[in-house]
This record gives structure tokens, sequence and C-alpha cells, in this order.
């Protein structure tokens, strides 16, 4: 993170900031084991909604047109 903050803090200041200020949350995601980052990426609750709309929203497409 040291490298990137000198690499990128002049041009970047404000992202430089931010990321290194939320350093913690950010990497939290590499606390756990490998084999569960896959899960852990897929877990959003909201993307699984919209995954099903979006699911159902191609099925459907054109079942009520009338041609």
């Amino acid at each position: 993170m040291t490298t990137f903050a000198t690499t990128y803090g002049a041009k970047y200041a404000h992202a430089v900031t931010c990321l290194t200020k939320d350093r913690e949350a950010l990497l939290a995601f590499f606390d756990f084991p490998a084999q569960h980052w896959d899960h852990l990426r897929t877990a959003n609750p909201i993307e699984s909604v919209f995954a099903t709309v979006r699911h159902r929203t191609v099925r459907t497409k054109g079942a009520l047109s009338q041609g």
C-alpha cells in the first residue's frame, strides 16, 4: 500500500487518501482462507436479488408480444 500511495499520491491524492484510510476494511477479505473467497464474493444479498430479476427478464422477453 505504501508503494501505491507513493506512486499515485501526487496525481490522485483524494483516491489514495480514501484507500489508505479504509485499508483495514478493504483488505478484510484476505483474512479468510482462500477456499472461501468465491463464496464471499457472491454472497451479496442485493446481487442475488438482481440476478433473479435479470434471469426472469431474459427468460420472459417477448413472451407477451403480439406478433
